[in-house]
């Protein structure tokens, strides 16, 4: 099962773990996994921080052990104002649905939802046919009867 990256803070630990039981920049038979098992990660991570470490070490006397992934790694969030200006230009009638608008404004459909979501775009929903009043509804359903047929309903 795949853990959570290691923090910056844990690395650190656990190279001071593995310089403590290192023997002339080696490391013992087991001591990486024994390390592994008690920070609880895999071997493989406990060796590529050991190894970043040694090789840096060796190229300028300062070793590295710092996380290489970018505190902002990531897909890059598209300017909102630049796509809202992209659908006020297209027609109120070509903006739903969102497909049309995402084609319309060459934008996805999974932006057009998450701008949605943010808020940024409100759904304004119509309703295509009217609320029934009472006197609509007893109208409708006396229209109704009027098709039903008594002899047409013998059930055996």
């Amino acid at each position: 099962m795949p853990t959570a990256n290691l923090t910056d803070d844990e690395r650190r630990r656990i190279l001071d773990e593995l310089l403590k039981q290192s023997v002339g920049g080696k490391l013992p038979r087991g001591v990486q996994a024994r390390v592994a098992r008690e920070f609880r990660c895999s071997d493989a991570s406990i060796g590529r921080i050991w190894h970043r470490f040694r090789e840096t070490e060796a190229n300028d006397g300062l070793g590295e052990w710092k996380s290489r992934i970018k505190q902002n790694s990531g897909r890059k969030k598209q300017n909102r104002d630049k796509i809202a200006a992209k659908i006020r230009a297209v027609p109120i009638e070509e903006r739903k649905p969102n497909r049309r608008l995402a084609h319309a404004t060459g934008i996805s459909k999974y932006l057009v939802q998450a701008l949605i979501r943010e808020g940024v775009l409100k759904v304004h929903s119509t309703r295509t046919t009217p609320y029934l009043t009472n006197n609509n509804k007893f109208r409708r359903v006396e229209h109704v009867l009027a098709y039903i047929d008594p002899t047409s309903l013998m059930f055996d």
